[in-house]
């Protein structure tokens, strides 16, 4: 797998971040408040591209919302456009993964969201609804929360669907909406809006758009407001200069704010209600996907510049060089069965995915096999000594901070009894009571198995 990260910025046009490019495809950093799609009326995502490295095409393939910013990828050949679009939303191949910063807190630290989501055209508005019927879909993602702070909730999103504005309504209806999202926020996020946040947002301008005046602007209560905040009284010659943004929108520039670096003008801008009226705290973090025509597969990360979003800074483990992110760390761990039921294990509160259930195990030191570090991680957790038998499933599971290879293996024991000695509480569940515990998302698919297989005829671990 070729990883690549990148960190965002937002320099002078047309010069867009790029990940990677090669004949087929390209991979790219897009800013906040650009298009993604093609549009004759205003600048783009694809025609800037094109117009960057001189490319006959530039297909937009991915669709991230005017004001979601992060990675994404666009096709440079027509023959292999469909085939990367495709891949693109294929979820056993592609894997889109997004920060948000919600006002709230989630009940628990790790979860699925499950919901049937219909879009209103007309309104281009999402709404969570509670049955089938035309036009409504289902949407799943999952979550976890990465860290927390004055209410709010930094959050690693992947996605099931790709539904339009999913990650905003699925959190939005559980009381919980993205920091800076007015159209699903309510007054809530609006409050939470309002407070000053603690990163500088780096605007690129031209000098035909720099105004020495202010327009009068009219018919909006909301813009007189920002014009008398800024001038001290209306009519009056503007303290600050002006700035039109490609959505149309204004932005009161002081004199001293407006700085030059080489070629490029950039007027730093602190976060008002008026620059993220409607930019919830939303950032394409990490895409996965196979190249269309050599199927390695390729991830891409990007984090939003500054080391923060909506004014949260991101843990250190995000932010952090490529050599200390997402390490591999292969993990045993013991399938045990007694009577028809398996034995699970809660983990402690203090450490990752706390107070979520797991198989008993740990991770493989240099210089064992997996069966002699399951043998001394189940004397170290459970004070027994096992016998491992056979291989039950090996998954692969990227967390935030790392990537586990987990093996479970079938084992039975052949001295001592199980005590709690490093878990919270030790339980002997059957199959079909899996449901009714929370496990630590890397089980997800030993789980499915061992539903749709039951419990060994003999009640002990089955043979293979």
């Amino acid at each position: 797998m070729t990883e690549m990260r990148g960190a965002a910025s937002l320099p002078s046009r047309p010069t867009l971040p790029l990940l990677f490019r090669d004949t087929f495809l390209a991979v790219a950093v897009k800013p906040v408040g650009l298009l993604s799609q093609e549009s004759p009326r205003e600048r783009n995502l694809p025609a800037l591209l094109r117009e960057q490295i001189g490319a006959s095409f530039v297909g937009a393939v991915q669709r991230l919302d005017r004001d979601v910013g992060g990675v994404t990828v666009l096709s440079l050949d027509r023959g292999t456009a469909g085939k990367l679009s495709s891949s693109l939303t294929d979820k056993a191949v592609c894997v889109k993964e997004y920060l948000a910063l919600l006002s709230g807190i989630p009940e628990k630290r790790e979860g699925v969201l499950s919901d049937l989501l219909f879009h209103d055209v007309r309104r281009n508005k999402t709404f969570v609804v509670d049955r089938m019927r035309k036009g409504v879909k289902e949407a799943s993602l999952a979550y976890e929360v990465l860290a927390t702070g004055n209410g709010r909730a930094l959050v690693l999103v992947r996605l099931h669907t790709g539904r339009t504005h999913q990650i905003r309504v699925q959190f939005s209806s559980r009381g919980l909406p993205l920091i800076g999202d007015r159209s699903y926020g309510g007054a809530r996020a609006e409050a939470d809006q309002m407070q000053e946040f603690e990163n500088v947002t780096r605007v690129p301008i031209e000098s035909d758009k720099i105004q020495g005046l202010a327009e009068k602007r009219r018919g909006s209560v909301e813009s007189k407001k920002t014009h008398e905040a800024e001038s001290g009284r209306r009519g009056d010659t503007e303290t600050g200069q002006m700035q039109k943004l490609e959505n149309g929108n204004r932005v009161p520039a002081k004199a001293d704010q407006i700085q030059e670096s080489g070629d490029e003008r950039m007027v730093r801008v602190e976060s008002s209600p008026m620059l993220t009226r409607n930019t919830p705290a939303l950032w394409s973090y990490r895409l996965t996907f196979p190249h269309p025509v050599t199927g390695e597969r390729l991830t891409f990360s990007s984090l939003p510049e500054g080391g923060t979003l909506g004014g949260f800074r991101l843990p250190d483990f995000l932010t952090k060089g490529k050599e200390n992110f997402m390490k591999t760390v292969d993990v045993s761990a013991a399938l045990i069965f007694e009577g028809g039921k398996f034995l699970i294990a809660k983990r402690p509160p203090q450490k990752a995915r706390g107070l979520l259930w797991e198989f008993v195990g740990g991770k493989v030191e240099p210089g064992e096999t997996g069966e002699e570090a399951l043998i001394r991680e189940c004397r170290e957790e459970l004070a027994v000594t096992v016998r491992p038998r056979d291989i039950f499933l090996t998954v692969l599971h990227e967390y935030p901070d790392i990537t586990v290879r987990l093996t479970l293996y079938r084992a039975d024991i052949a001295v001592g009894r199980p005590q709690a000695l490093e878990h919270v509480e030790l339980r002997w569940i059957s199959p079909s009571e899996i449901g009714d515990y929370d496990f630590c998302p890397a089980d997800r698919d030993i789980l499915k198995k061992l539903s749709e297989e039951g419990a060994p005829e003999d009640g002990a671990s089955a043979p293979e």
